[in-house]
């Protein structure tokens, strides 16, 4: 069983030509809704991939947006799942993409999940993966800990903080949205094996287009590319299904090197679709990405 303690909301994409200049105006397309979420679009990965999957999230509101949410869930295969209802508002999500796949989001009813959130609801049986983004805050780190005490294993997503303090063996994975520089694969590696000793985790810092710095104490860093993909039209939730291919493929024992190939492919077919999990792939189309370049593949395969 894997657990995913973390975000649900509601998406509404808008596809923009440009962002506008300050003051200025940009027609957008019709919006569309979608379920969204860290937490929701990991535990969806997971589910499409077969995984016994647990996810445990923020109150969704009640009315229509919550009908929603609860219904996308289903549908999409998470049939385990720990919310409430409540008289909160429906969190949701703006995001506005441009044609070159980049997104610019904004949103309210995030502020509140810190309070709101139970992760004492988590199910701790030992053995297995809980996973949690840090959108709620205090109770994020809680979720992680109560996991690791129960003797769970544990993978924290962009868990940032200068302050931070990780669980010593535990997973960390951001992107250079939030730490790092885009496009600066030096510095971007110098930082990841910053992170990994001061932390004492194993380290993922992606950086779309421009690959990703993995690092482990002790063990020499590695920068790989990123998996070739055509048709990109929205990189939302990359990150996200990136999670859930590394945790797929840590649940079944996999070594490093082939859960980060897993994960390159299916965070980046991610985004041929518009939404945060609208190129979601089956397992044998990942499988088949995999080996769609297999220079690329054997760079990964051979980081071990």
């Amino acid at each position: 069983m894997t657990v995913v303690y973390g975000t649900v909301c509601l998406d509404v994409t808008h596809e923009v030509p440009r962002l506008p200049e300050r003051g200025g105006y940009v027609e957008a397309r019709e919006a569309r809704r979608s379920l969204g979420g860290e937490g929701a679009n990991t535990a969806v990965a997971l589910a499409l991939w077969g995984v016994d999957v647990v996810l445990v999230s923020n109150p969704i509101g009640a009315g229509h947006d919550a009908d929603y949410l609860a219904q996308a869930l289903e549908e999409r295969g998470v049939r385990k799942t720990v919310f409430s209802r409540g008289t909160e508002e429906t969190p949701v999500c703006h995001i506005l993409v441009t044609p070159d796949g980049e997104r610019t989001m904004f949103g309210h009813g995030f502020a509140d999940m810190p309070k709101t959130s139970q992760p004492s609801l988590a199910p701790t049986r030992p053995g297995g993966w809980t996973t949690s983004d840090m959108n709620h805050g205090r109770a994020a780190r809680e979720a992680l800990n109560l996991a690791h005490a129960a003797g769970r294993d544990v993978y924290a997503l962009d868990f940032v903080e200068p302050d931070e303090h990780l669980i010593a063996g535990s997973y960390w994975q951001s992107s250079t949205s939030w730490v790092g520089t885009p496009g600066k694969t030096a510095a971007n590696l110098k930082w990841a094996v910053d992170w990994a000793e001061r932390q004492k985790c194993t380290a993922i810092l992606t950086d779309g287009a421009d690959g990703l710095c993995f690092a482990r104490p002790g063990k020499k860093p590695l920068h790989l590319p990123a998996i070739p993909t055509e048709d990109v039209v929205d990189s939302t939730g990359a990150g996200d299904v990136f999670r859930a291919g590394m945790l797929y493929g840590l649940g079944l024992g996999w070594p490093d090197s082939k859960c980060l190939l897993f994960a390159s492919a299916a965070g980046a077919l991610n985004c041929q679709g518009v939404g945060a999990v609208g190129g979601l792939q089956p397992l044998d189309r990942v499988l088949r990405h995999m080996e769609s370049s297999p220079q690329i593949a054997a760079l990964y395969l051979d980081a071990e």
